[in-house]
C-alpha cells in the first residue's frame, strides 16, 4: 500500500474512553532524521491537532487507551517499500474490563 494517507475518527459515548488494539502490526521500518517513513498515528481527540498518544512503525504497535470518547488514528506510507499494513480493533474501557475477572 504505497502512498497512502488515510484517517479515521473513533467516537463513543461521552461516559468512557476507548481501547485501542492492533491485531497485526507490520509496516515500513526505515527511519530518517524527521521520523519514520511509514506509521500509524494515534492522536488524543477528534483531530490531528489534538495530543500524539504515539507515533508506531515496524511491529511495534502497542494498545492505546484515550482519555476521552475520540480517537483520531492517522496512517501514512511512502512509496519505497510496501508491507502488510496492520488490523485494529477497539472497545470500550467498560468493554475492555469485563473481558477480565479482575480490572482497574
Amino acid at each position: 500500500c504505497s502512498w497512502q494517507d488515510c484517517a479515521w475518527l473513533i467516537s463513543i459515548p461521552d461516559d468512557d474512553v476507548i481501547v485501542l488494539s492492533f491485531l497485526r502490526f507490520d509496516v515500513e521500518c526505515v527511519v530518517s532524521a524527521s521520523g519514520p517513513y511509514d506509521y500509524v498515528r494515534v492522536h488524543d481527540g477528534a483531530t490531528e491537532s489534538a495530543p500524539l498518544l504515539g507515533t508506531f512503525h515496524c511491529s511495534d504497535a502497542p494498545t492505546v487507551v484515550s482519555s476521552g470518547r475520540n480517537l483520531f488514528v492517522l496512517f501514512h506510507s511512502d512509496s519505497d517499500f510496501s508491507f502488510g499494513g496492520f488490523e485494529a480493533q477497539y472497545t470500550t474501557a467498560r468493554s475492555h474490563c469485563a473481558a477480565f475477572e479482575h480490572c482497574g
